[in-house]
C-alpha cells in the first residue's frame, strides 16, 4: 500500500502507473527514463496492475510503481505567451 497523503478538498484523487526503466545510462536525462503510463481511478486497481506489470516485464529492466495524484478537472483560461 502506497503512503496516505492528506485529501485535497478541490481535487478528485487518481493513481497514475509510473515506468521507471533501469537500462538506461546514467547520462540519461530522467525524463527519458520516466513514463507516466496510465491513470486509475482506485488504489486498489492500481496495485493490481503494478504487480501484473512487475510480473511480465520483471527480466526487461522497467519497474512499475503508481502514485496517488490530484485529478484537475475544471478548465483553465491561460494568457497569451509571446
Amino acid at each position: 500500500m502506497h503512503q496516505q497523503q492528506k485529501p485535497n478538498k478541490r481535487y478528485e484523487r487518481v493513481f497514475a502507473i509510473i515506468r521507471f526503466d533501469t537500462y538506461y545510462d546514467i547520462d540519461t536525462p530522467i525524463e527519458i527514463k520516466i513514463h507516466t503510463t496510465k491513470v486509475f481511478w482506485t488504489e486498489k486497481d492500481a496495485e493490481w496492475e503494478i504487480k501484473r506489470l512487475n510480473s511480465l516485464k520483471c527480466t526487461k529492466g522497467s519497474i512499475y510503481f503508481y502514485q496517488p495524484i490530484c485529478l484537475v478537472k475544471e478548465k483553465r483560461e491561460y494568457a497569451k505567451i509571446s
